[in-house]
């Protein structure tokens, strides 16, 4: 499972937590999610943070960057304190010098300097509508 106590406070890892579970619901359910987001809010609450772009169907980054805006703005107001998106992505690992594409969680973590760190999660979802996550890392 994911050891993501190294990265975040306490508090931090509940928040992420629950992003990953929100994932792997929608992850069970659909086979994949638009992006979305949790934040902490000043008063210690967790609540997701979306929204609508007046389509059915928005391209993922028109999401993304909304949803950047939205969090920002309210890191900058003093209604949050951390801030995941979340995002379905895959990702390239080398494997005895081969290339193999995996399915990962991207989680965007909005840092003290308001600057956007990128966390990897690598998942296998099997036929049998299972789910199993790798250990978070840093890509570079």
């Amino acid at each position: 499972m994911m050891n993501i106590e190294k990265y975040f406070s306490n508090k931090e890892v509940s928040v992420i937590n629950v992003t990953v579970k929100q994932a792997e619901l929608f992850l069970l359910e659909l086979g994949s999610f638009y992006p979305f987001g949790t934040i902490l809010t000043n008063l210690e609450e967790i609540k997701p943070v979306s929204g609508y772009l007046g389509d059915d169907r928005p391209e993922h980054n028109d999401m993304i960057d909304f949803l950047h805006k939205v969090v920002e703005e309210r890191v900058k107001t003093g209604t949050c304190r951390f801030a995941v998106i979340c995002v379905d992505v895959f990702v390239n690992q080398t494997i005895h010098n081969q290339v193999i594409k995996k399915d990962a969680l991207e989680l965007k973590v909005l840092n003290k300097n308001m600057k956007w760190e990128n966390y990897f999660i690598p998942y296998v979802l099997t036929n049998d509508r299972l789910i199993t996550f790798s250990e978070i890392g840093i890509l570079s």
